[in-house]
């Protein structure tokens, strides 16, 4: 036999040596996938903060434009003056008969998007695109972040860093924690942005998501983001209505801290600031 014909016979892999690099790339590949997709849910994290950092930056400079107040939300589509309307939607957002103003000029057409200049920021990488806008799950694909509606038209001087969730009652680990930050811009739970009532105001029944780690996080007025995990509730259960925080008054008549809901509507432009 010569050497070359042994050779010949040599080149390639035989049948269980490829079975065993496949085995070897497949138990490399379960290893490796999720430390990958935890990398990736960090990076999400830290774009999602970055997002919501950049949007309270807006709303800030919002409010050094206009004598200290706060864009309007989603209540605000009828005011008079175009820069007291919705931060999102903006003077053109005007609601059908009975709905609510439509999603389509969101954000561009937003009160605050001329000082971010980046449709970007309104999304978190997180939120699945769900497919269809309207269908009760996944982004609706212009938004995943909201302010709360009862500091729309609010002076930022009169919303105090401090805040408590009341939680669910039942359960001491969620019941009046305290915070040190008051949310004003957050990420609602997907299913409540994307189904009949796409709306860029945070109230009443609105839960927070729980998208990152099992929570989401919030901005606050003096340009910092928090983290809070939200007990998870079923869909039209109070939720947001639970946040409260300590408006201008301060004090009630017989001294106590005037916790007040921060979840409620408010009614209109500029009700904190008389509470």
């Amino acid at each position: 036999m010569s050497i070359t014909s042994t050779r010949s016979r040599r080149v390639g892999f035989t049948l269980v040596e490829l079975l065993v690099v496949i085995g070897i790339i497949a138990l490399l590949i379960s290893i490796l996938l999720p430390v990958l997709n935890k990398a990736k849910q960090r990076a999400n994290a830290v774009k999602c903060q970055s997002n919501l950092k950049t949007l309270m930056m807006g709303f800030i400079m919002f409010s050094n434009d206009h004598n200290g107040y706060l864009p309007g939300s989603e209540n605000d589509y009828a005011q008079d003056l175009e820069w007291k309307r919705c931060w999102l939607k903006g003077p053109k957002g005007m609601p059908a008969p009975g709905g609510t103003p439509p999603i389509t000029n969101a954000p561009t057409e937003g009160t605050v998007y001329k000082y971010l200049k980046n449709s970007q920021v309104y999304r978190c990488p997180s939120n699945d695109s769900g497919g269809t806008v309207g269908a009760g799950g996944g982004t609706n694909e212009r938004f995943d972040y909201c302010s709360f509606k009862s500091f729309a038209g609010a002076k930022i001087t009169k919303i105090k860093n401090m805040s408590r969730f009341r939680g669910s009652g039942a359960n001491p680990a969620t019941t009046d924690r305290l915070f040190n930050t008051t949310p004003v811009i957050c990420q609602e739970d997907p299913a409540y942005l994307n189904a009949s009532n796409m709306d860029s105001g945070h109230s009443n029944f609105d839960p927070l998501d729980h998208v990152h780690n099992g929570g989401s996080y919030y901005a606050s007025v003096d340009g910092s983001v928090s983290f809070v995990v939200e007990p998870i509730v079923a869909h039209g259960t109070a939720c947001a209505s639970l946040w409260e925080s300590i408006p201008p008054s301060e004090r009630k008549a017989d001294g106590s801290l005037n916790w007040t809901s921060i979840g409620d509507s408010g009614g209109s432009w500029g009700w904190w600031n008389g509470k």
